[in-house]
């Protein structure tokens, strides 16, 4: 079913998203760009051709049938914001931060409100290996979902990280969004 499909597709786009944000925060945190050179043409590439040719068409197709069409909006917005940030890496944690609420936005009000009995649209390819590569190398913790276990962490926070940790490093990323080794 097409709903099931549209979720394995959000979950990817998630992981990949992550990948480009927590390689961002350490390439500034650690003053090292090779970080961020990792993978942003990979998340470009995926972005074009996964997100916009692939996946925000398909959700177009779909959600025009089953008149969700106000959940498919912000698509256009987001490009230009994604764009911006391509060219101008500062604004990397910006783009991640709306791509992470956008996704988060559709499957609260648009995929928890229809059944998922229309047809499907093309297949996913999945683009899992850099989220797992990035997460694997580096101790990242999301403090938003999981509780901190380890002695040196690194975070990515919406808040200054020394209201609540010890730092050894830190650094903004956006608009009130740190990383922060501690």
């Amino acid at each position: 079913m097409w709903k099931e499909e549209i979720r394995e597709e959000h979950s990817i786009i998630l992981k990949a998203t992550k990948s480009l944000l927590y390689s961002y925060a350490l390439s500034l945190l650690y003053k090292d760009q090779k970080y961020l050179d990792f993978i942003l043409d990979f998340y470009q590439d995926f972005y074009e051709n996964f997100v916009i040719n692939c996946h925000n068409k398909k959700e177009e197709k779909i959600s025009s049938l089953v008149n969700f069409d106000d959940t498919v909006r912000d698509h256009a917005e987001i490009r230009k914001i994604a764009l911006r940030a391509f060219t101008d890496t500062d604004r990397i944690g910006e783009f991640s931060i709306v791509m992470i609420n956008h996704v988060v936005e559709e499957e609260n009000k648009w995929l928890s409100n229809v059944n998922g009995r229309s047809s499907a649209a093309s297949d996913v390819y999945k683009r899992q290996e850099l989220y797992n590569d990035i997460t694997t190398k580096f101790p990242i913790l999301d403090i938003l979902q999981v509780t901190p276990t380890m002695n040196k962490l690194v975070v990515i926070t919406r808040f200054p990280p020394e209201k609540i940790f010890k730092l050894r490093l830190k650094a903004k990323i956006g608009n009130e969004l740190w990383v922060a080794e501690v």
